[in-house]
């Protein structure tokens, strides 16, 4: 009988060694940046990324997670939902804390703006 391998989450803040279960309710963070296919296949230049997904520990969730508010309101972009049916360059933040699972944003952007919020992340994050 063989063991089953539980997936693990690392932080990616550099400098961080911190693991855990992934999706344990521990206050950490998970944030993902997409573009859909369709965006990608209509642009002349290549895009930044397609899909990328970020975890970051506790101790960082609520700096990260209110950084990404502040900009996503001061860029406005479009709280969407449903972003299955959605065609554009989207932001979406997991808060897995307290017992809850909590989608705390979940906008779509142009690709402009998606390609400064994602600049933005990365130097300052990562």
């Amino acid at each position: 009988m063989g063991t089953k391998k539980v997936p693990y989450c690392t932080c990616d803040k550099p400098g961080c060694k911190g693991e855990w279960p992934a999706r344990e309710l521990n206050g950490s963070l998970e944030v993902t940046f997409g573009i859909h296919p369709e965006v990608v296949s209509a642009r002349k230049e290549p895009v930044i990324l397609q899909k990328a997904t970020y975890h970051f520990c506790p101790g960082d969730a609520e700096t990260v997670k209110g950084t990404l508010k502040c900009v996503t309101n001061f860029l406005g972009g479009i709280e969407n939902p449903d972003l299955i049916n959605g065609r554009g360059c989207w932001l979406t933040v997991w808060h897995w804390h307290g017992g809850l699972i909590m989608q705390e944003l979940n906008h779509q952007f142009s690709y402009a703006d998606f390609s400064r919020i994602y600049k933005a992340f990365r130097e300052n994050f990562l």
